[in-house]
């Protein structure tokens, strides 16, 4: 009789959480097995962003699997999260297949812990506006990232919004102990190791002569935000860093602008223009941190723009073109030279 009357309370409380489902528009569908990392993740398409950001987990232990990465996206003005390696952005939205955390079972990787909770609550001391120079680190945490690029790099400087990408680089770097980024961006070019400084620059100034409308184009709003991490050697990854980004599509016309800086600087008869890597990724890089024990997550960074609209519903024209020297740690990155369109 205690089996009996067990398994009865057992079947009337699935019923209810089968009712509450169909009574709040609610569909749990479980991934592909093929498409996981050898642990159970699931896929839920939210009616609404409330319910989307109320269902999320706050935090992982320590000594849990990191899941799949999962990644915030837009469709029809509808918010879901969705597993990483699902394929529901159209062929000319960028593919994210090159910053798939890269996997490898181990105890460093398995022992990274989100401690980041679903706050956009602004601490004491940031403005609601910052200017682009006002990026400074406060009280730095977290160790510095460790990895460092090289050579030189051209930065595309977004359109903002009362200064919102800006904040949310302040936003992070302030309540997570961060460096934060020396100024928002999307990467156009990056690793130029074959020139000296007086080259770079002579070939940079000669760009808006050889883009079609004479300016980089503008981009849509962001299909989606990202938090990620990548391991060297692992999965093509050639660094070791975990990031926070906005995540933007490409398309014939930013195709063909990166096409140019690519000509502009290698030749159209080089290795380097032949094999560049298509289609662009676009994306506007919010926070870097080392991989161990990160405190990005992506729990954090959908509540931040949740509160803050713009970052996820404004396309943006590109204000300007930088030229930057990336040699050495990131406090020591300098604005070479920058074109206003």
């Amino acid at each position: 009789m205690k089996l009996i009357t067990f398994l009865c309370r057992r079947q009337s409380r699935v019923l209810l959480f089968c009712a509450i489902c169909v009574l709040c528009g609610l569909q749990v569908r479980k991934n592909d097995p093929s498409k996981s990392r050898g642990i159970h993740t699931s896929s839920i398409p939210f009616p609404s962003a409330t319910a989307a950001f109320s269902i999320l987990p706050l935090e992982r232990s320590v000594n849990t699997v990191p899941p799949t990465p999962r990644k915030l996206s837009i469709e029809n003005n509808n918010m879901r999260v969705e597993n990483h390696h699902d394929n529901y952005i159209t062929s000319r939205s960028p593919s994210l297949v090159s910053s798939v955390v890269s996997s490898q079972e181990s105890d460093e990787l398995n022992s990274i812990k989100v401690i980041d909770p679903l706050s956009s609550e602004k601490p004491q001391g940031i403005s609601s506006t910052l200017s682009l120079d006002s990026l400074s680190p406060s009280q730095l945490k977290r160790e510095p990232l460790r990895y460092e690029f090289a050579g030189f790099t051209i930065w595309l400087e977004l359109e903002q919004f009362d200064s919102d990408l800006s904040n949310a680089i302040q936003y992070f770097a302030d309540t997570h102990g961060l460096l934060p980024l020396p100024r928002p961006h999307v990467t156009a070019l990056y690793g130029m190791t074959h020139l000296n400084e007086s080259e770079a620059i002579s070939l940079f100034r000669s760009i808006p002569s050889h883009l079609p409308e004479k300016r980089w184009p503008a981009f849509q709003r962001p299909v989606g935000v990202l938090m990620d991490i990548a391991q060297n050697g692992v999965n093509g990854e050639f660094c070791d860093m975990a990031w926070s980004e906005l995540t933007f599509a490409t398309n014939d016309n930013q195709e063909l602008s990166v096409d140019t800086l690519y000509e502009i600087f290698y030749g159209k008869e080089s290795k380097e223009f032949a094999t560049r890597q298509k289609p662009f990724k676009p994306h506007a890089s919010i926070a870097y941190d080392n991989p161990e024990e990160t405190v990005l997550s992506l729990g954090g960074l959908m509540g931040y723009v949740l509160n803050n609209p713009t970052l996820m519903e404004m396309g943006r024209k590109v204000e300007a073109i930088s030229l930057w020297s990336l040699y050495g740690p990131m406090a020591e990155w300098k604005l070479i030279d920058r074109i206003q369109f």
